[in-house]
């Protein structure tokens, strides 16, 4: 039997063609026959169709057909890994509280998180970079991608701008996801999707990579990383913490440590900025003036600003008159907060007792010899002009050699209270063979009477009190040695009324201020005597008796 030929093979194929429809059923397997066999695809997007035909192909992105559902063909992959994704969903293991992180599939102690140039999936330390949005979206490589879907298709859109599949020439129109023979494009009040024939109404991945399409309206998923402020790529914003000073503002992380600031610290260790020479930084950070302002000028430190001229000027008074011009619109300020004055009643103090006279452009205040009117009573020395001042002195014993021996002097060579004189019982001067202001040396055993007196003074009526101040660097009283005050009334016996015993601290090189009550002598005629008694070895060391600025008030 001779073969077939070519001719003859395609007018077989052409023959079967012609009796076979395209669903695959034979005309003469029509209902009723014999070998009747009816597809079923419902469910299903590929595999049988149960009568030798096929339900449809996968594509390439979902090449697996497992029960009729075209699947992602995955193969779980755990090699040289501990812990994280093996890859198909599944796990490589958990990671022991001793090592909670799981770091690149191997766990660890410590871990940071690293979301760098990833919108989504595992940040490295078992959190999250962000969630994928969408029914078809899903997380690839650290991006948010659409996973198309061709399920109970043949043709058309797979809901990620791709393809389902190509119509033959015999029914070239895809019209709801199946191939026919005629079909009329309907992009009416869509955006993109199927225009019902195979086609596209529009892409929405042109529009940004986070738009899919979604009932015929592109829509873009936005994607917030957690925790972090930033854009979310649909013309909104996340929400998120910011650095020190920070705040989130539309996205954006905006410094506002120095909102309303122009100095001063901001807070995170910086500076809002510095002031100009002749200005200070106030607490609300403003630069204000911290001198004089005079105009619109800030005069610097010392400056006074001139009325006259309104500019800043730096006053003097070197060498010049109290009261007298100071350079600048003002006048050289009296000495002890006295008065200017240009006449006498520039000095009234609205005080009958007063007689007020301006003398040389100062104000003078002296007691009104009046009925009823009080004239206080002063009676001081200070020693500053070198002399005695009227006082009488009195020694004996004492002293290492003759002519080296303790004495009352007045001296500035050991200090004073009020420079530069004070009243002094000791040695100044000791040729050259022991130091200056030196009382006693514990190799030489002495005793001492030494008694310094003033001149007669005629106290007050009324209330009168002595003060004076001393530095009794001697010996303790307990060890013989005593600083005491005498009163000698001119028609009375003398009697002590103070010694160093009463004060706090009886000796010492240290000054202290001495106040004694002698109303008691009120309106006589007395001397004031301080007396110097040694009747023991004084210790090393010591310098002596000093007394300064001595006054006598009352009457008032």
């Amino acid at each position: 039997m001779p073969w077939p030929d070519a001719a003859t093979d395609a007018a077989v194929d052409a023959s079967q063609d012609a009796k076979v429809p395209r669903d695959g059923v034979d005309p003469d397997d029509i209902p009723g026959g014999a070998d009747t066999c009816v597809p079923d695809c419902a469910g299903r997007e590929c595999g049988d169709d149960g009568c030798g035909g096929e339900c449809g192909k996968c594509p390439k992105a979902a090449p697996l057909c497992v029960e009729g559902i075209c699947e992602v063909l995955c193969i779980p992959d755990c090699e040289g890994k501990e812990c994280g994704s093996d890859g198909c969903e599944g796990g490589c293991g958990k990671c022991p509280a001793a090592a909670p992180f799981c770091v690149e599939g191997i766990c660890a102690l410590d871990c940071t998180p690293d979301c760098t140039g990833r919108e989504c999936g595992d940040d490295g330390c078992g959190g999250s970079c962000g969630l994928c949005q969408g029914q078809q979206s899903v997380c690839e490589d650290g991006q948010c991608a659409c996973i198309g879907s061709c399920q109970g298709k043949e043709c058309g859109d797979d809901g990620c701008d791709g393809s389902c599949g190509a119509c033959p020439e015999d029914a070239p129109f895809c019209d709801g996801g199946k191939c026919v023979d005629g079909c009329v494009p309907d992009c009416t009040g869509k955006e993109c999707g199927d225009d019902g024939c195979g086609g596209k109404c529009g892409n929405c991945k042109q529009l940004g990579p986070q738009y899919q399409c979604k009932e015929a309206k592109c829509v873009c998923t936005p994607i917030c990383v957690p925790d972090a402020c930033a854009l979310d790529g649909c013309g909104g914003f996340c929400e998120g913490p910011c650095g020190c000073g920070e705040e989130c503002m539309e996205g954006l992380c905006e410094n506002v440590a120095c909102a309303g600031k122009e100095c001063g610290d901001d807070g995170c260790g910086g500076s809002c900025g510095q002031c100009p020479v002749g200005k200070g930084c106030s607490p609300s950070g403003k630069c204000t003036c911290a001198g004089v302002l005079c105009g619109s000028v800030c005069c610097q430190a010392g400056q006074v600003c001139n009325p006259n001229t309104v500019s800043c000027c730096q006053p003097s008074c070197v060498g010049k008159l109290p009261c007298t011009g100071d350079g600048c619109g003002g006048i050289c300020p009296p000495p002890g907060g006295a008065k200017c004055c240009d006449e006498d009643s520039d000095c009234s103090d609205n005080d009958v007792c007063t007689e007020d006279q301006c003398a040389f452009g100062l104000c003078y205040y002296t007691p009104a010899n009046i009925p009823g009117c009080c004239i206080p009573f002063t009676w001081s020395r200070t020693f500053d002009e070198g002399t005695n001042s009227g006082f009488s002195f009195s020694w004996n014993g004492g002293g290492p050699f003759p002519g080296m021996e303790p004495k009352w002097q007045v001296t500035s060579v050991c200090g004073a209270h009020s420079a530069p004189n004070a009243l002094y019982y000791g040695m100044a001067e000791s040729g050259g063979f022991l130091p200056q202001c030196t009382y006693s040396l514990p190799m030489f055993p002495s005793t001492a009477l030494a008694t310094a007196t003033t001149p007669l003074i005629t106290l007050p009526a009324g209330k009168v009190t002595l003060s004076f101040w001393a530095k009794l660097d001697i010996g303790a009283p307990a060890a013989g040695e005593l600083v005491s005050i005498e009163m000698v009334p001119q028609s009375a016996p003398l009697a002590t009324i103070w010694d160093n015993g009463d004060l706090p601290v009886p000796n010492g090189a240290s000054w202290q201020k001495v106040t004694v009550d002698i109303s008691a002598y009120a309106g006589k005629t007395v001397q004031i005597r301080w007396m110097y008694s040694c009747t023991n070895v004084t210790q090393s060391g010591t310098s002596g008796l000093f007394l300064d600025d001595i006054l006598v008030t009352g009457g008032c």
